[in-house]
């Protein structure tokens, strides 16, 4: 970084601002003792955001408690993922990482219990029409994202990691039962292994890659953190085997080993024929930054492969055509 010049840092900084990763090199560099050799201007931006990223943290874990108060006094359970949980449990993967909700898990047949208690500690969704209505609760592994009409706090709550709808399922209480203690009190975090699926899942499943770096950053942090324990990351491919989720996994370590130099280890496989291959270059394409022609297809590409893995084709059609409808201002009424 000391060889940039003017253009090179506003090139950079414009990027990790793009890709979500302007906090996480700015703390970065904190946590090296470098920011103080970075030029005014773009040192202004990584601090500023690296500074918002740490507030965050802290008033996550303040919101994160409250929930537990919340969950508390009707016996549920608070089990973290995704970025509230990196945070919780002091993972690399926190280090300057902004995220817009806690994601929380809990049992499927508590689901309507859990919308109760935050519905009645605050937090509203807005109205929904019949479609959403059945995509939410009908399809989907989750319920309405829910704020607070008075903090502005953002809660998704999941009862799995797929849609009900998708392939592979996953039974939802083998991640319950796997969660750890974090250190916050009555406070719990998907396991180790199971944060590590469940962002491979997010990143190589959803078919969304506007966070794709970012996200491919977070897998390599909790790689790092997993391969000091596991060298050869036996846990982690038992794991996903057993969850149904081998392959993507799989591609998740090439992809991470090649993008991120991360030392996954030389027992990984390869890609195993010409559609591994295809598929990997497609998520390279798709993830790492740029509009040009092959990048644009494969995100597209991706796109409907993240749609028809998440719902079939009976439907996906439909709902398509209401997204179709409502980008044309043809919307159907709340229910």
């Amino acid at each position: 970084m000391s060889n940039l010049g003017p253009d090179a840092w506003t090139d950079l900084i414009l990027e990790a601002r793009d890709t979500g990763l302007l906090g996480r090199l700015g703390a970065r560099l904190v946590r090296h003792g470098l920011l103080d050799q970075v030029p005014d201007a773009p040192r202004r931006h990584l601090d500023g955001m690296a500074r918002f990223a740490a507030k965050q943290h802290t008033d996550v874990m303040a919101e994160v408690r409250r929930i537990r108060d919340v969950f508390g006094a009707h016996g549920l359970p608070v089990v973290l993922m995704k970025g509230a949980a990196y945070v919780a449990t002091d993972s690399p993967a926190a280090e300057g990482r902004t995220f817009e909700d806690i994601d929380l898990l809990v049992p499927e047949a508590r689901i309507a219990e859990a919308e109760a208690a935050l519905t009645a500690a605050g937090w509203t969704r807005p109205p929904l029409t019949p479609h959403d209505s059945r995509y939410y609760y009908e399809w989907m592994h989750q319920i309405p994202p829910m704020v607070h009409r008075e903090r502005g706090s953002l809660v998704d709550v999941h009862h799995n990691i797929v849609p009900r709808t998708a392939a592979p399922r996953i039974d939802a209480r083998d991640l319950l039962a796997h969660a750890k203690a974090t250190p916050e009190p009555g406070v719990y975090a998907l396991a180790e292994t199971d944060l590590v699926i469940h962002s491979a899942a997010h990143l190589l499943n959803e078919g969304d890659f506007t966070n794709g770096l970012r996200d491919l950053s977070d897998l390599d942090l909790l790689l790092r953190r997993l391969l000091r324990a596991d060298p050869d990351l036996v846990e982690l491919r038992r794991r996903a085997k057993a969850l149904g989720f081998g392959h993507p996994v799989s591609w998740a370590l090439w992809l991470v080993q090649e993008t991120c130099d991360t030392p996954v280890g030389a027992d990984v496989p390869g890609p195993r024929g010409l559609v591994d291959r295809a598929m990997l270059a497609s998520f390279r394409r798709a993830v790492l930054p740029g509009t040009n022609f092959a990048a644009a297809s494969a995100r597209a590409a991706l796109y409907v492969r993240g749609h028809l893995l998440k719902m079939p084709v009976r439907l996906l059609v439909p709902h398509l055509l209401v997204k179709a409808a409502r980008a044309l201002g043809h919307d159907e009424a709340p229910g």
